[in-house]
């Protein structure tokens, strides 16, 4: 048997085994670190999926509420709509208020006069909580008490029904008519 008893190839060849082992465990350890680092990343993403599907639960009832809010507005808007053209079928005045400019119409709105010389324009003013603090009707018509009495009252109706009864006195309408309006307005109604 022969011992090979050379000291350097000895050496040699542990220095590789040496090197290798030290590279496996390096290798070992970066396999480690990039596992850790991928569970912790794997945890953190399953926690943000959790939260994303509770906010997509919670938008879809959000959602679910404002389709049924806007059924339930159409719906509304449908039957105004039918009273409104149940009201003009009556002979009843069309209002329509504008807050930017200030102005109620008690019938149609003159294109080609100013709101001014217009007799259906009435100049309103509301605060933010909806009460009146001014209304003014045409000068012509002469209801400056029934517009004092109005913004005393809070009642709007009053005023706009003294003006269409005003209104169809000025048109020619028929005496009941006017009578029937401006006896309705007197009581408070419109």
């Amino acid at each position: 048997m022969d011992l090979d008893l050379q000291p350097s190839k000895s050496a040699e060849a542990l220095e590789k085994v040496s090197q290798g082992a030290f590279s496996c465990t390096e290798e070992a350890r970066h396999c480690w670190t990039t596992h850790e680092k991928n569970a912790l990343r794997k945890t953190r993403l399953e926690a943000e999926l959790r939260s994303l599907r509770s906010q997509l639960r919670q938008h879809q009832t959000r959602i679910n509420a404002f389709v049924k809010e806007e059924q339930r507005e159409k719906a509304l808007t449908e039957n105004l709509l039918h009273l409104q053209d149940a009201e003009l079928q009556l002979g009843l005045p069309k209002l329509e208020i504008d807050h930017s400019k200030g102005v109620c119409w008690v019938g149609e709105p003159q294109d080609e006069m100013s709101e001014a010389e217009a007799l259906g324009a009435i100049k309103i003013s509301f605060d933010e909580e909806g009460t009146l603090l001014r209304a003014e009707p045409h000068p012509a018509l002469g209801l400056s008490d029934y517009a004092e009495r109005a913004v005393a009252e809070q009642d709007f109706a009053m005023l706009v029904t003294m003006v269409w009864s005003r209104l169809c006195a000025h048109s020619g309408l028929d005496t009941k008519d006017a009578a029937a309006h401006m006896a309705m307005a007197k009581t408070g109604g419109a």
